[in-house]
Order: C-alpha cells, then structure tokens, then sequence
C-alpha cells in the first residue's frame, strides 16, 4: 500500500508539473499575442536588469580580447583549454621571441670574436630575456585580471541568470492565475482562483526581492573588476618599463655600427685583422616634450616652447640636470625638469 501511494503521488507530481508547464507556455504565448496582461517590473528593478546584461556583455568581450592579447596564438590558446578541462600542466612553450634569441645565439657562435658575433650575442641574450618577461607578464594578467573576470561570469552571472528565470516563471505563473481570476464564473471557482493567485503572488515576490539582491550585488563585484583592471594595469607597466630599461641597454651597445677603425689592406690570408674592427658607440637619443617655456640663460643653452618635441640625448660631462637638445639645426643644453621623454 506505501508503494502504491508513493507511485500515485509521483503521478500528480508529474501532473502538476505538466499542467504548470503547459499553463506558462499559454501565458507567454498569450503576451506575445497581445491577448494577456503582463506584470511589469518597476522601473529601478529594469534598469538594474540592463546594468547586469551589460556588464555580462562586455565581460565576456574583455576576457575574450584580453586573452587574445596575451596569448596571441589561436593553436596556443586550444591547447591551453584542452590541458584545463583535462586537470593537466601546460607544457612549457618557447615564445617565438625567445626563439628568436636563441637563434642569434648561435648565429653569434659561428661569426666568432668579431664585432657582428658579440652584438649577435648581446642581441640574443636580450631578447630570450624579453621573452621571460613576456612570460612573467602573461602569467600575472591572466591570474590577476583574466581568471577573476571568469569566475565572476562562471559564478556570480550564472547564478544571477538562473533565479532571473526562476524570477520569470514566477511571474509567468502569476499572470496566469490572475487571467483564470477574470474568467471565474462561479463563487467557489473564484474562491479557489483567488487563493491559488494570492499563493503564487506571494513566490513572485519573494524570488523578485531574492533577484533584486543578486542584481544590486553586480554593482560590489564591478568594484572588485574596478581593482583587477588596476592590477592589469600596473602588470603591463612593469612589463613595458622592464622591457624598455633592456632595450635601451641594448641599444645602446648596439646602435652604432661597427665600422673599421682604419682601412689597412687585406693581409694575404685575405682576412681583416681583428684589432682593426671597433666598435663606434653614437649617443642614444630620444624624443622628448617641453612641459614649460625655458628661454636660454646663455649661448651654450637652447630656447623651447611648451608642448614642442625636440631630441635629447646624456653628454657624459653635461651636469645630471641637463640633457643636450636639438631641434632643427640648434642645438644646446635643456633642463630636464622641463622635458617629458616621449
């Protein structure tokens, strides 16, 4: 007898649900229609609807771009995903920079002790360098920025998204209880529609405050985006700066062309004598702003206006608080206080 009572209230169970299902396809295609009132949302609650799609909307679209930034490749960006799902270790990839340099390492063991061979050397010990700082940099965004940005997508969205439905079949339920309510005829039959809708109102409203909370909580977790962007930021200026402090390393090794000292003729073996090849090392300039007007205080000094670019570039017996300034053919001492490296 337990048996079959349990098998019969499965039944009704299953009823109930089929009847329910079947009365919120009626009511929303009665909406569609135009033929059935809707509940509407006040209008606080839809703004805080659009402010969520929104923020849904251009998350996945900065989590999209910013992996494509840092992770470049499409293959790279699969395989990834693949040893994820898989609970695996990335496998440890040389990037296509540090390849780089390895190749100009060894282009450098076979030009020997000649000026093209050490600045082969130089050149590729930086870039594999540049490349670990790459590394560093990409590891850092996507633990720091990307990561987070999914788990609000992953976690707080998806949550969000499923009582916002529930939220609608709630509301479904409850439109639909009220249209019965105006086609009750008989007073039992009223008597019976308005406690069915007085039930289901009181679930609608319930799951509307449960989902106002949830859409009221995206604004705190955009807070938290606001210090994840701050964290990115920050990791690609360290990038950019660590990068740029090796680069002008190097250029400053490199940037002059090794020339020949003295044209000596060929000795018979035909080769150039090695003590004949120096290396010629042309100051590093660069581009800079003029924050301020400076008028020259004497002839060895040059006259810039604000917003101006000009070429700097460090005399090694120029005071530390200069730089040496061209523009056009002038040329003379600036204040560095007064110029912006571009």
């Amino acid at each position: 007898m337990a048996e079959e009572g349990g098998s019969q209230q499965r039944v009704l169970s299953v009823k109930r649900g089929v009847t329910t299902a079947f009365s919120r396809a009626r009511q929303f295609t009665e909406e569609r229609l135009g033929h059935s009132e809707k509940t509407e949302y006040d209008q606080s609650f839809e703004n805080l609807l659009l402010r969520a799609d929104r923020a849904k909307l251009w998350t996945e679209r900065l989590v999209k771009q910013t992996e494509v930034v840092v992770r470049p490749s499409p293959n790279e960006r699969l395989e990834n995903f693949v040893y994820t799902k898989l609970d695996r270790e990335i496998p440890r990839r040389n990037t296509p920079v540090e390849t780089l340099g390895q190749q100009m390492i060894d282009a450098s063991s076979e030009f020997g002790e000649i000026p093209l061979g050490r600045a082969l050397l130089k050149c590729g010990q930086t870039e594999k360098d540049l490349g670990v700082a790459q590394k560093e940099f990409v590891g850092t965004a996507v633990s720091r920025f990307v990561h987070p940005m999914k788990k609000f997508l992953d976690e707080e969205m998806k949550t969000l998204n499923r009582e916002r439905a529930l939220l609608n079949r709630k509301r479904l339920d409850l439109d639909a209880a009220k249209a019965k309510q105006k086609r009750a005829k008989t007073p039992e039959r009223m008597q019976a529609v308005d406690q069915e809708v007085r039930h289901v109102k009181d679930d609608f409203e319930r799951q509307y405050e449960v989902t106002k909370l949830l859409l009221e909580g995206v604004s705190t977790s955009q807070m938290s985006q606001l210090r994840y962007l701050q964290e990115f930021a920050e990791a690609q200026e360290a990038y950019h700066r660590k990068c740029a402090d090796m680069l002008q390393d190097l250029t400053e090794e490199v940037r002059g062309a090794f020339t020949v000292a003295s044209a000596p003729p060929l000795e018979e073996s035909g080769e150039i004598p090695a003590d004949s090849l120096t290396f010629s090392s042309a100051p590093v300039t660069r581009r800079a702003k003029v924050l301020y007007d400076y008028d020259a205080q004497n002839d060895g000094e040059l006259s810039v206006l604000a917003e101006e670019v000009i070429i700097v570039y460090n005399v090694p017996s120029l005071d530390s608080d200069y730089m040496m300034g061209e523009r056009g053919g002038e040329k003379g001492r600036v204040p560095v206080a007064y110029i912006e490296l571009v």
